[in-house]
């Protein structure tokens, strides 16, 4: 029997060759026509994208959501979770290119580019900057998933020495320790940079503030590409204005797009990347396609158990 598929997020038409080609499937794209996903959604068993809540009632047959993105935040709406659908997400799938986002960004400040910037600019040759190694620092990674464990990969060749934080402090392979969420306040004095990477829960929510940035250290170097929400912004602006770490390099905040008169964006030592970590650079890389392409044979095949990426959401990831 012939499974209909909704595509809400975009897909090229050759990848939807592909998965045509493939599988025995009917793909419907709605995402320049959203409106009627509603009108015809009684026979659709999949969709690719996100799924409303006001969308729900009229899908009494979908069985699995396939996520592009990696936060599920605007799927946890109780109605979702009773309907007790297979949901999955591409957490992990862009590792590559978000793990040397983050890298790059620590470079950027530990090499002192803005300050190079700013030298050319002014046609200066400066060997006075602020320039420091990362090899042998000491990294407070916030999460130890797909991410995190790439990252640890990067981290370990460039000779840092990685503090893996996590929901119950299990060990993770290239961590020298490991210690639970509720602990990681205690350890920020220890530790020269610190990376986020986790997922946005309620526990999550706001978690970084004012307490956080007063016990970090001057040369800290901070790195979000998590969610802005987990962040309190007043917090590290204030930090950032007060010296009180040395820099931020954050992917995501906690409005997006960011607005123009936003303050953040007017913080000498604050760098925005507007969500783009996760970008490959390469367009005929698409993560959430591949992801979607693997867990679809497994879906068809009925071998659920070996799709990946599937969301808990009594964890929230």
């Amino acid at each position: 029997m012939t499974t209909k598929i909704a595509l809400v997020s975009k897909m090229s038409q050759d990848e939807q060759n592909t998965l045509s080609n493939q599988f025995d499937i009917n793909l419907e794209y709605y995402n320049d026509r959203r409106d009627d996903l509603a009108k015809e959604g009684a026979d659709i068993e999949i969709v690719y994208g996100n799924v409303r809540p006001f969308e729900l009632p009229s899908l009494p047959n979908l069985k699995w959501i396939q996520a592009t993105w990696a936060g599920i935040e605007n799927l946890c709406y109780p109605e979702m979770i009773d309907r007790n659908l297979i949901v999955t997400n591409i957490r992990g799938a862009a590792a590559d290119a978000m793990t040397e986002h983050v890298i790059s960004g620590l470079l950027y400040f530990l090499r002192d580019l803005p300050g190079h910037d700013l030298a050319n600019q002014k046609s200066q040759w400066k060997r006075s900057l602020s320039i420091s190694l990362l090899k042998n620092t000491t990294i407070l990674l916030l999460g130890t998933g797909g991410i995190g464990l790439r990252l640890i990969e990067l981290l370990n060749a460039f000779g840092c020495h990685v503090i893996g934080v996590n929901s119950d402090g299990h060990a993770v392979s290239g961590c020298e320790s490991c210690i639970p969420l509720e602990k990681a306040l205690n350890q920020l004095q220890n530790v020269d940079h610190i990376i986020c990477t986790l997922p946005f829960t309620p526990q999550t929510n706001n978690l970084i503030g004012k307490e956080w940035f007063d016990a970090m250290n001057q040369h800290t170097v901070f790195v979000n590409i998590s969610r802005g929400k987990i962040v309190n912004e007043s917090n590290l602006i204030d930090a950032i204005n007060n010296k009180t770490i040395r820099g931020a390099f954050l992917d995501v905040t906690a409005q997006e797009p960011l607005p123009e008169d936003s303050p953040l964006w007017k913080c000498e030592n604050i760098f925005i990347t507007g969500h783009r970590s996760y970008s490959p650079g390469n367009p005929q890389i698409n993560p959430p396609f591949e992801a979607f392409k693997t867990n679809l044979e497994f879906y068809l095949k009925d071998n659920h158990e070996k799709m990946i990426h599937v969301i808990d959401f009594k964890k929230g990831y």
